[in-house]
């Protein structure tokens, strides 16, 4: 009795020092023991996260050439009896100048907001993210894919981060359609292009 008594009373903590912290069987993983109280921001793998782009740039770029020349040549007076008579002297004079002025300026601004899914944490608390997200209207496609890098700092309260903190970040925005066709420049107009 004594040693059934013994049994029934190291058992439990035998489990208990075997019980594993990512138990299997648990409908819970560890880290979703979370206060509730406090911000649900994305912090692990799988994790969802809001990202606010709010692009824009903007790039100015110009040239100025400018060239002269000049040359002046004189042979003076010709003594050949036979071409005195037609060339009393000869001269050549030359004069070349060139100004090129040439400007570039390019401007994009891209708003939108999208979720992206927590892809990676890096051992250094770094999340990898990337998200896609499809649209089509009135058979206009429009695909925006998101990657890049996040620091848990960054992520404010409403598990909301910016574009500007993302490092490495990739913004992709691509369009097809009637739309997007109707701006492309015909064949031949590129050919006339490249030509001259």
């Amino acid at each position: 009795m004594k040693k059934l008594l013994l049994l029934l009373a190291v058992t439990p903590s035998v489990l208990l020092a075997q019980a594993d912290d990512n138990n299997p069987g648990s409908l819970w993983p560890k880290h979703c023991y979370t206060n509730p109280l406090l911000d649900r921001v994305a912090k692990h793998e799988g994790d969802l996260l809001t990202v606010i782009i709010n692009e824009s740039s903007s790039a100015n770029f110009s040239a100025t050439t400018s060239t002269s020349r000049t040359e002046k040549t004189d042979i003076g007076n010709i003594n050949v009896p036979v071409l005195t008579n037609f060339f009393k002297s000869l001269g050549l004079d030359n004069s070349s100048s060139y100004k090129g002025d040439g400007s570039s300026t390019q401007t994009g601004n891209l708003t939108a907001q999208m979720t992206v899914t927590v892809k990676k944490v890096m051992p250094n608390g770094v999340l990898m993210i990337e998200g896609v997200r499809w649209v089509r209207v009135n058979k206009e496609n429009q695909n925006l894919l998101i990657t890049g890098l996040v620091r848990q700092d960054d992520i404010r309260s409403d598990n909301t981060v910016l574009s500007s903190n993302i490092a490495n970040a990739e913004i992709k925005v691509d369009a097809k359609g009637q739309i997007a066709n109707q701006q492309r420049r015909g064949i031949f107009s590129r050919i006339l292009e490249w030509l001259f």
